[in-house]
């Protein structure tokens, strides 16, 4: 009877999980629609201790950005909202429909290789520098709805967290995600780096922006304070995620010809959950389903 019961019991996850996506996501949707309000949408990134969170997010544009940042950069800043915040029963998380997507001849933009799927921990390992490690990561990444309910795929999507009143972790900043963000006031943790979508050409990424030598820094999570070039996380708003049994997927050695055997373990077991673009329309696809439905 034992594997019986822990199939129901993991059935029971996943289902609780998708139930509790799918409440979020319209929550999310309903907000970015609501009159005078910017675009809202969820963050799913892990905390300093490994636990994965959603966090619902608002448009915020930095008003003390320069007018060369401001309209690629500025607009595409959202902050943490206040208040209710979701999570999934360990050890099930979401992750990046594209993971199963395998990276072709042509380096396919958003498809997964060896690099993303070995990465486990809360951090980059080792800080991006490059719009590939950057943007491809299993545990951070955003859905964001337009005022018009669309979801905007593949949307740049800077977080800033930060506790105005100081009452967080360490001096308040990045205090929901447990994720550095940089402090403009000490000028310790000033980002150096943020790679952005090149609208030009679907999926390549322009030379990471640099905006310390115009004295305003740019402030937005950081993976690694200590490097040597900070680097800002883009939150990319993806279409649609893959609810799996992350204790399934990190037995599987991550080195050598064994990612193969992680991205296979997705496409067995997880479970899709999409949002189709035009109509907000929430669908559950079959296991193994890499096609978003129209």
């Amino acid at each position: 009877m034992l594997p019986a019961v822990q199939r129901l019991w993991e059935d029971r996850k996943l289902a609780d999980a998708d139930n509790t996506l799918r409440g979020a996501l319209m929550v999310a949707r309903r907000a970015a629609m609501s009159p005078g309000t910017g675009d809202a949408g969820l963050l799913f990134a892990l905390d300093a201790e490994g636990v994965q969170h959603i966090y619902p997010i608002e448009q915020q544009p930095d008003p003390n950005l320069p007018p060369q940042l401001s309209e690629i950069v500025s607009q595409n800043r959202f902050v943490i909202s206040p208040g209710q915040e979701y999570s999934l029963l360990e050890p099930i998380r979401a992750v990046p429909r594209y993971a199963i997507i395998e990276q072709d001849s042509n380096n396919e933009p958003y498809a997964f290789g060896p690099f993303e799927l070995a990465s486990d921990g809360p951090v980059y390992a080792p800080t991006p520098t490059q719009w590939q490690e950057a943007q491809r990561q299993r545990n951070h990444f955003s859905m964001v709805f337009s005022s018009d309910g669309q979801l905007e795929v593949w949307r740049d999507v800077l977080i800033f967290d930060a506790d105005q009143d100081k009452q967080g972790i360490g001096d308040g900043f990045g205090d929901r995600t447990g994720l550095p963000v940089p402090n403009a006031s000490s000028g310790s943790l000033d980002v150096a780096q943020y790679f952005v979508i090149d609208e030009e050409a679907f999926g390549a990424r322009q030379a990471a922006i640099d905006p310390t030598g115009n004295g305003t820094p740019l402030q937005g999570l950081v993976i690694d304070p200590n490097a040597s070039t900070p680097t800002a996380i883009n939150f990319p708003s993806v279409d649609g995620v893959l609810i799996y049994d992350d204790s399934g997927f990190r037995a599987i050695d991550a080195t050598g010809p064994s990612v193969i055997d992680r991205r296979e373990y997705l496409l067995r077991t997880a479970q899709p959950l999409y949002v189709v673009p035009s109509t907000g329309e929430i669908v559950r696809g079959p296991l193994g389903e890499s096609v978003v439905p129209e």
